[in-house]
């Protein structure tokens, strides 16, 4: 903002320069992701999102029946909109047709990538609207991009970080929206996007509910009224409502994405509830595990826990500090840039808070890792602007802090890249044999039943084909009801596995192949 009071522009001569080192910036941290573009991921998620792709790429695209095809018939278990899934089927397509790669994982992985630079921008236009400091923002840029938790995830095959795009975009058109609300290009384009992020991952969405707080409550003052019990009052309540229309539209780009996710929710449900072997995984009987229950949203050793993954991924070594640092500045910048640094301290503990029990898993942290990003960044900007001026001494020691953090961030990345060639080892030894083996078995019109000690879709996906994957929790249901009148015609699972009578008297017919390896038929 410059001394009349207007906010500069944000595509300006002046701030050419700096949007040609963003884009550097960008294209530099292409490098060490380079080596995951070609990959197979394995990971459960992983493998359940590429296995969609998949089929999307050999039956066509459907988004609102899609197969996942490891439950058995109707080869349906639907959770998110698959949206993301289509995308990375389209531009394998579009990489084929042009001759520059066939391959659906390296287009998955380009997908991945693709999102996690639109999400940057959007991280962007965000921080300018908000700091309207280029160095701030490039700060916060460099973090974003180079942190190894998001050079490891950035690549991998998950919707999230179109999640999070999606969710950066509603909070960035909704703050344009509230600053200048006879605009309502940026009303619709904030409801749109808030809708493709409640569809793609509701989860993912919690780190909106803050800012968009803020923006509200920033619209009520403007109304010339204080935040306190005179907020009650008859005659503030009238200033409020009278600018009902306003008012409408602000509940609406709340309320609409919010109904998309519910229809969304109950289309899914009545999917799977048509299912016996996936009604277990329906919204109502998921809510505890989605969720989380109070006693372990209460529990301080969980907390420890989850505070320490948050440790390991965004504040290891000496980046720990800055948080701490930007919240004694956080005087020193702009009013909007004190609220926007606020949500970015709150969203995340919010966000874990409503979807506790599922920030067990390492990838649901791709949700807050922008707000950690500018969490980080802000505190940085505040040392190097406020605290180590004219100290030549603290100068020198934060550059060996510098390198400190560049060599731990390097080793850290090092190390994701072996587990990474790890697990990719491992399987090329113990699964893809087999899955091979199973393929070459089987015709495309026939079934596969997988015995497992815990589900994955990681046998299944590399067999091209469709099947059951049969699990401790099948123990309870009625298998046979489940396989009946389904083309299954091999059995797979570990050779001494007590499991396979419990299969097999499904069938009329059972032939032993192999060891872990039986044909059947009725």
């Amino acid at each position: 903002m410059n001394s009349t009071g207007t906010v500069k522009p944000f595509i300006s001569k002046e701030n050419r320069i700096f949007l040609i080192v963003c884009l550097s910036l960008i294209c530099l941290s292409i490098i060490p992701r380079w080596s995951y573009l070609g990959d197979i991921s394995w990971w459960w998620r992983s493998a359940q999102t590429l296995m969609t792709s998949f089929w999307f790429e050999k039956e066509g695209i459907s988004l609102m029946n899609y197969q996942t095809p490891i439950y058995g018939y109707p080869w349906q278990v639907p959770f998110e909109f698959p949206l993301y899934q289509a995308i990375g089927v389209i531009i394998t397509r579009i990489g084929s047709f042009l001759g520059i790669f066939h391959n659906l994982y390296t287009g998955m992985h380009l997908t991945s990538l693709i999102c996690f630079y639109a999400s940057a921008i959007f991280l962007i236009l965000l921080c300018w609207e908000h700091f309207q400091d280029r160095a701030l923002v490039l700060i916060i840029l460099i973090l974003y991009l180079w942190l190894p938790y998001n050079v490891r995830y950035s690549t991998e095959i998950l919707m999230d970080y179109l999640a999070v795009t999606f969710a950066l975009g509603y909070v960035y058109f909704f703050t344009k929206w509230i600053n200048v609300p006879v605009r309502y290009k940026y009303f619709i384009l904030g409801t749109i996007f808030g809708i493709l992020g409640c569809l793609v991952k509701v989860t993912t969405m919690g780190i909106v509910v803050i800012p968009v707080i803020l923006m509200i409550l920033k619209l009520i003052k403007e109304q010339n009224i204080q935040f306190d019990f005179s907020i009650f009052k008859k005659e503030n309540i009238h200033k409020i409502l009278k600018n009902r229309t306003l008012i409408y539209f602000c509940i609406g780009s709340i309320l609409i994405p919010l109904c998309s996710a519910v229809l969304w929710t109950m289309h899914s449900d009545a999917i799977k509830n048509a299912n016996i072997a996936t009604v277990w995984l329906t919204s109502s009987n998921l809510s505890n595990w989605n969720y989380g229950t109070f006693a372990q949203k209460t529990s301080f050793s969980n907390w420890v826990e989850w505070f320490s993954k948050i440790h390991d991924f965004f504040l290891f070594g000496p980046l720990i500090v800055f948080p701490f640092i930007g919240m004694l500045y956080m005087n020193k910048i702009s009013k909007e840039g004190q609220d926007f640094f606020s949500a970015a301290v709150l969203s995340p503990l919010l966000t874990i808070f409503i979807f506790f029990n599922l920030y067990l898993h390492e990838y649901y942290y791709i949700a807050i890792s922008p707000f950690m990003s500018v969490v980080v960044g802000v505190g940085i900007f505040c040392f190097i602007k406020y605290v180590i001026p004219n100290n030549k001494w603290l100068y020198i020691f934060s550059l060996f802090l510098a390198g400190f953090v560049i060599m731990q961030s390097v080793e850290k990345v090092k190390l994701m890249r072996a587990e990474t060639e790890n697990s990719i080892a491992y399987f090329n030894a113990n699964t893809i044999p087999l899955a091979r083996k199973t393929k070459v078995l089987t015709t495309e019109k026939e079934y596969v039943i997988s015995i497992q000690n815990d589900w994955s879709p990681n046998f299944l996906l590399y067999t091209e084909r469709k099947g059951l994957v049969y699990t401790p929790r099948e123990k309870d249901k009625d298998i046979c009801n489940i396989v009946d009148s389904i083309n299954y015609t091999i059995v797979v699972g570990p050779e001494n596995s007590t499991d396979f009578d419990v299969i097999l008297r499904c069938f009329k017919y059972s032939e032993m192949i192999e060891p872990g390896i039986y044909r059947v038929s009725n």
